[in-house]
């Protein structure tokens, strides 16, 4: 079951959320306000409906903003975290762009992980199994 959850999540990513949910989030508010505007330059129209549909748009696309900055903030912690754990490792001594190193690997962990169920044992958190994994991907910042 985990490999095939792994195959169907293989286009699944936090940057395609993201502007995905930029570019709705935008469409729906701009959707609201062109009703709201609408119904206040007619005032025939059906006040209570109008309000409600306009006003429920309005709110959809505030609420995907506030997910993709959610989203946002939770992978700059994410990331920190990430690197600050690598700093502190003294098997990371090796690396002699230690930034560089940890940036590289925390762009590998999160790109597996992100194909990873959720339920999975795989957590974009640093651990001495990713610097394994990936000890050839970093042989350049040695």
């Amino acid at each position: 079951m985990t490999h095939f959850v792994r195959i169907s999540n293989k286009k699944r990513g936090w940057t395609i959320f993201q502007v995905m949910g930029t570019l709705v989030g935008a469409f729906f508010v701009f959707m609201g306000c062109k009703m709201m505007i609408n119904l206040l330059r007619d005032p025939d129209d059906n006040v209570a409906s109008v309000i409600v549909v306009s006003g429920f748009f309005i709110m959809m696309g505030l609420v995907l903003w506030g997910a993709v900055v959610g989203s946002a903030l939770y992978l700059k912690k994410k990331r920190a975290l990430f690197i600050t754990l690598f700093m502190t490792d003294e098997a990371t001594k090796i690396y002699s762009d230690r930034e560089g190193a940890a940036y590289e690997l925390w762009l590998l962990v999160k790109k597996f992980t992100q194909t990873e169920p959720m339920w999975s044992k795989y957590k974009p958190v640093y651990n001495g199994y990713w610097l394994q994994k990936y000890a050839d991907k970093l042989e350049k910042y040695r």
